[in-house]
């Protein structure tokens, strides 16, 4: 037998090769692999409960080590049972698994490969969040929930080593571990899975009803750390003090928040509402809080089985055959389309949408092309004509829109003809940075790109501002976004 568990580099699972390990937690070890047939990095957990088995002498096999059969058994049938859950959501902020099996006394799970650091790591290493990004992520994990929720099914550990912040700025949510990972079924008990500080108190039961307000605690708990960089008070602390009519432990850390910056107001009174120690009276559904922060969004229809989808995903008889929309009329294409063409490819294809849309964009000349391209880039996936018809579409109205547009403003006006005016000039290079990383907190990668599109046409710095602020779909994005540009100094002296 051999005492380092973890499968060594250049190990074949079929047409995977592990080339490192990513990390490791109680239940499994998650690798990075290279898929020999796509050509492409990805990352695959294997199933390995620590202190319940070892690594057999061929390197590959696991051998139960002084357990169960039956209890090894159970755990291996969650984590399959995970794997096949997880294989159907289509939601970019859910880690997306695309294949699993069952081999060599354990199970693997393949999953898409994302670059980025945890939510936990980038707190500690660059502070506090500020009062636009922490509002953000919690958005984000927010309807993450919802499309879990709306399964039945609970995350149990939403902590920010679970999150990952991705260098667009954008999250994904992990560890969907098996024993992290329950159905919501009330005839039979809860495991009992609790990281201090993030879990609620009837966490610590495996027979207290639990629901999708238990999720939201740590997702209150979550927020509380990225806004203050401590660990929040654990639960059973805090209720030990009000039962014995204490002051609750954690008011002394909620009350420095506001007090650090008067900006973080609403998101304090969203952390008292879903920091409740009793369930009842925190929110019930990421829905009430999504509410509560002026933004709506119903579950997607990404997020169901794609067998389903057939029947409710296409909207229109123009986009049920893209191929037969002639598009080759529309000679460019909008910058404003670029983001939302992005956003719904990320939700059927995931986060390779990027990549793909701006390959498809480069080798484009029109809206034809480039919607063969992302064709042939999307060949092998079963969504293909889904992601085409919806790109289809999105072309289609918008240019329509953006057509009225120009013919308003090329209508003719009583006012004076002036000269041409002269394209403003930013300071310097590190100018342009500042300007684009602070636009790509709230439209990802996009952000450079249209940057210097905008460049090239605006006059003014505060025409230029307003331009970019346009591109960016949140009202309160979009005030965070100037007040924080203002404060740049983007003009030569």
């Amino acid at each position: 037998m051999t005492e380092d568990f973890a499968l060594l580099p250049g190990t074949q699972l079929d047409h995977y090769r592990i080339t490192t390990v990513l990390g490791r937690g109680g239940f499994g070890i998650t690798y990075q692999a290279w898929d020999d047939h796509l050509n492409r990095l990805v990352a695959i957990k294997e199933y390995f409960p620590h202190g319940q088995a070892v690594r057999a002498d061929d390197g590959r096999t696991i051998v139960i080590n002084e357990v169960d059969p039956s209890t090894y058994r159970k755990g291996l049938d969650r984590f399959l049972t995970e794997a096949r859950t997880l294989a159907q959501f289509r939601d970019p902020r859910i880690v997306h698994v695309h294949g699993f099996k069952e081999a060599f006394n354990t199970a693997y799970m393949v999953m898409d490969f994302a670059d980025g650091v945890s939510l936990r790591d980038h707190v500690l290493h660059n502070g506090p969040l500020s009062a636009p990004e922490a509002r953000r992520i919690l958005i984000d994990i927010l309807r993450a929930l919802q499309v879990i929720h709306s399964r039945n099914y609970l995350h149990r550990d939403i902590k920010p080593a679970n999150v990952m912040r991705r260098p667009d700025g954008s999250i994904l949510l992990l560890d969907f571990g098996s024993a992290r990972f329950t159905h919501v079924d009330q005839e039979q008990a809860f495991t009992v899975v609790v990281t201090p500080g993030y879990a609620p108190m009837e966490q610590y039961s495996n027979n207290e009803t639990q629901g999708p307000s238990t999720d939201l605690y740590a997702v209150g708990a979550c927020l509380l750390f990225c806004l203050t960089v401590a660990s929040p008070v654990d639960a059973f602390k805090r209720t030990i003090a009000i039962q014995s009519n204490e002051v609750d432990p954690l008011e002394s850390v909620l009350s420095t928040i506001v007090a650090r910056d008067p900006g973080l107001a609403e998101l304090h009174e969203v952390l008292r509402w879903l920091l409740q120690s009793q369930a009842q009276h925190r929110p019930q559904s990421a829905g009430e809080v999504l509410q509560r922060l002026g933004t709506t969004m119903a579950v997607p229809l990404s997020a169901m089985n794609p067998s389903s989808q057939q029947q409710t995903v296409i909207l229109d008889t123009a986009a049920r055959r893209p191929d037969t929309v002639d598009l080759s009329g529309i000679r460019s294409i909008p910058s404003k389309l670029v983001e939302p063409m992005r956003l719904r490819l990320e939700a059927l294809v995931g986060a390779r949408a990027t990549q793909i849309l701006f390959q498809a964009i480069r080798s484009a000349r029109n809206a034809q092309e480039l919607v063969a391209g992302l064709g042939e880039q999307l060949a092998n996936d079963p969504l293909r004509d889904q992601a085409l018809a919806a790109i289809t579409q999105l072309l289609v109205e918008g240019t329509r829109t953006t057509a009225g547009e120009a013919a308003v403003a090329a209508a003719p006006r009583a006012t004076p003809q002036t000269a041409s005016r002269s394209p403003v000039i930013l300071k310097d290079e590190e100018s342009s940075n500042l300007l684009s990383n602070e636009l790509a907190k709230y439209i990802g990668p996009i952000a450079r790109m249209l940057l210097k599109k905008r460049l090239a046409k605006a006059t003014s710095i505060d025409e230029l501002i307003s331009q970019l602020e346009h591109e960016i779909p949140v009202d309160s994005d979009r005030v965070a976004f100037r007040k924080a540009v203002r404060t740049m100094k983007l003009l030569p002296s």
